[in-house]
């Protein structure tokens, strides 16, 4: 097929080749010279005729504009029309010259046209969908739009108000995720931006925290801010949103026992309200100490009184035993300086006219234990956001790092999608999305996710998570060309046909997330913007406070908080250590023999 194919061309370019050598000689040629090539032939032409006794008749020839009848005998032997006919040979050879690098010129366009043509249909067409670029091209958007923002990462900018749109950063450990979040803290910081962080392992608090400016709330840090829980709360409703971070509800098949203890605290701690000695460790006495009798008097008039009546012990002490499973993290706010100014976080949003930052942190050894309180933070922060009036110019950054790490935040997909009238900005971390489904349950995971605008996505090693973020950056359909080729035994035979088939691929497939190397990430921005493939820096930056500054003092331990010498106190201890199991139990025989108890 191919000698067919360069035997056609050939065939083409010496049919060029003369055609063009003869155009070319009739241009550079002067009349004359080609009047006497014409009459030199003519004259050769009748000497021919004169061996077979015929004859032509004289023509007319023009030498220096005079004319002369000749016969071809005389033509021939008069040497200046002879002289003037050879000249002919001489324009000849310019013209041949002129004409084979003219054709050699216009071949070469005309394969090089042909060559592009067949490129371009056997190479796919794009049709529509999602694109992968360069960092130089997409930037060149970017700013020919006037989106560009002034938050930057390595040079990159993000989307001009993007932020309100929220930020996601996925990928597993080591591989960049902490680094990108310095980058944009440093953005923020320039900003004077408000930001609630909240900081695992105490990473960050030792690069950003300004000590006698920003305020740190970890009850193991001597720098913990004298955080009140009355002050934070005022209504009903707030104690109540509170206690439903406090007591998340794991197990969505058995919420009676979790809604039941979010009532009790609720109840107690807003009637606890008025008590002008209140405090919190009178607040875990009377839940986890006092009788049931006690509590029940101390409860009368809420709907929380029949959930602990003595007349059904059995549930009231397995409601009590959730109670005191997920309250003992508010054990550790009784060792802080209560004579420091006391501290809300309602309080420090309402507040515009300061740049301080909010650290929420913990280290791994306390981490467990704190998970409930640093969780019930976040969400007051996130909730007390939503009571401000709109402003669509106030920013306050939410940075949750390691968000499955946390208990459920009941009111978070919710918040997430109306903050942005308040100038709430999330950016939320996590190593994959299955830890996020794992805690939130699949709608909620996916809720969650889809409200997050701005993407980074660095290494997933799992094949499972690596097709969820191949699917997320999207895909784009695409005209493939489909060549055929036919044989046979004719050379005419021989040929290509080529077809067009619509197809729909991936821009980035799943073995490349799972390949990338560390430090580099796919971003995907909001608006029509193509996905690009970032190589981040790694920047290490000096420490302007310690990570953490343990408290000296003891910490209350449990003995201090549940012992009592009621022994009907020590059966609720007890109680509290007893597994799962045994309150399913309980709850069959609850249902059973306490008809008409509903909790709503």
């Amino acid at each position: 097929m191919l000698f067919q194919i360069n035997a056609k061309m050939m065939k083409y370019y010496f049919l060029l080749l003369a055609l063009l050598s003869l155009v070319c000689i009739y241009l550079i040629t002067p009349k004359e010279v080609l009047m006497a090539t014409l009459y030199f032939m003519y004259s050769k032409f009748e000497l021919l005729l004169l061996k077979i006794h015929l004859s032509i008749k004289p023509f007319v020839v023009f030498y220096h504009g005079k004319p002369y009848l000749e016969n071809g005998i005389s033509f021939l032997s008069q040497w200046e029309f002879v002289a003037q006919y050879q000249q002919i040979y001489g324009y000849a050879c310019i013209g041949f010259l002129i004409a084979f690098f003219t054709s050699i010129f216009v071949t070469y366009y005309f394969v090089k046209y042909l060559t592009n043509r067949g490129k371009e249909q056997a190479s796919s067409k794009f049709l529509r969908g999602m694109t992968l670029s360069d960092i130089k091209t997409v930037k060149k958007s970017i700013f020919k739009n006037n989106a560009a923002s002034d938050l930057h990462i390595d040079g990159f900018p993000l989307i001009k108000n993007s932020e309100v749109q929220h930020v996601l950063i996925h990928g597993t450990t080591g591989a960049g995720k902490g680094q990108t979040l310095q980058k944009l803290l440093d953005g923020i910081r320039k900003r004077g931006d408000r930001v609630i962080l909240y900081d695992k392992g105490c990473s960050f608090t030792p690069i950003y925290y300004r000590e006698n400016q920003d305020i740190l709330l970890n009850p193991f840090d001597t720098r913990c801010a004298n955080w009140d829980l009355w002050k934070e709360s005022s209504s009903e409703s707030d104690f109540e949103n509170m206690a439903e971070s406090l007591i998340p509800l794991q197990n969505e098949n058995e919420p009676f026992w979790i809604n039941a203890a979010r009532t009790v605290f609720s109840c107690s701690a807003y009637k606890m309200k008025s008590d002008p000695e209140r405090s919190i460790e009178k607040l875990l006495k009377l839940l986890l100490t006092a009788s049931l009798t006690e509590l029940e008097i101390y409860l009368a008039g809420t709907q929380a009184a029949t959930l602990v009546s003595d007349k059904i012990e059995k549930t009231a002490t397995s409601v009590r035993s959730v109670v005191s499973a997920y309250l003992k993290s508010l054990r550790f706010l009784t060792n802080i300086d209560q004579k420091s100014k006391k501290f809300s976080i309602r309080e420090w949003i309402q507040q515009d006219n300061h740049d301080q930052w909010l650290f929420i942190s913990s280290n791994g050894e306390q981490h467990a234990s704190m998970r409930s309180l640093i969780s019930m933070w976040l969400a007051q922060a996130s909730l007390a956001l939503l009571s401000l009036p709109e402003n669509h110019e106030r920013r306050i950054w939410f940075i949750v790092d390691e968000l499955p790490s946390l208990h459920r935040l009941p009111q978070l997909p919710e918040t997430i999608a109306e903050v942005r009238k308040f100038g709430g900005c999330f950016v939320l971390g996590m190593q994959s999305f299955a830890q996020l489904e794992k805690t939130y349950g699949r709608n909620s995971a996916r809720e969650i996710f889809d409200l997050l605008n701005t993407r980074f996505f660095f290494r997933n090693p799992s094949s499972d998570m690596a097709k969820l973020v191949s699917s997320e950056l999207g895909a784009q359909e695409i005209e493939d060309m489909r060549e055929q080729y036919s044989y046979g035994a004719d050379h005419v035979r021989d040929g290509i046909s080529i077809g067009r088939q619509k197809n729909t691929q991936p821009i980035v497939t799943y073995s490349e997330i799972i390949n990338l190397p560390d430090m580099q990430c796919f971003l995907r921005l909001p608006s029509n913007y193509p996905v690009v493939k970032l190589n981040l820096q790694f920047e290490k930056r000096e420490s302007i406070a310690p990570h953490f500054l343990p408290i000296n003092q003891s910490l209350p331990t449990e003995d201090d908080v549940f012992h009592n010498n009621d022994t009907d106190d020590q059966e609720i201890f007890d109680r509290t250590q007893k597994s799962k199991k045994t309150i399913k139990k309980t709850a069959e025989i609850t249902q059973k023999n306490s008809d008409g108890l509903i909790f709503e």
